[in-house]
């Protein structure tokens, strides 16, 4: 198992109990990004991007002017640089 997979791994569990749990939406956009970096990481870009989009509805309700906002945006430029669009 790789650094990423273990990880990955972490991420998707702490996911799972966030919303088993009824966590507030920035925890859970939180956990939808870092899930997200991974794959972008791994360059499974498509995942990448649906993950990144849906944590962003869920950031601009809750802190639309805030730096983890940006933080998703800018991740979604470079998702849209990398795959050449």
């Amino acid at each position: 198992m790789t650094i990423l997979d273990a990880a990955e791994l972490y991420f998707q569990k702490a996911l799972a109990i966030q919303q088993v749990a009824g966590a507030p939406p920035l925890i859970l956009s939180n956990s939808l990004s870092n899930i997200a970096n991974i794959y972008f990481r791994r360059g499974i870009l498509l995942e990448a991007e649906q993950l990144y989009r849906k944590s962003l509805p869920l950031l601009k309700r809750q802190r639309p002017k805030s730096l983890d906002y940006t933080y998703n945006l800018e991740s979604l430029g470079l998702v849209a640089y990398s795959r050449g669009e």
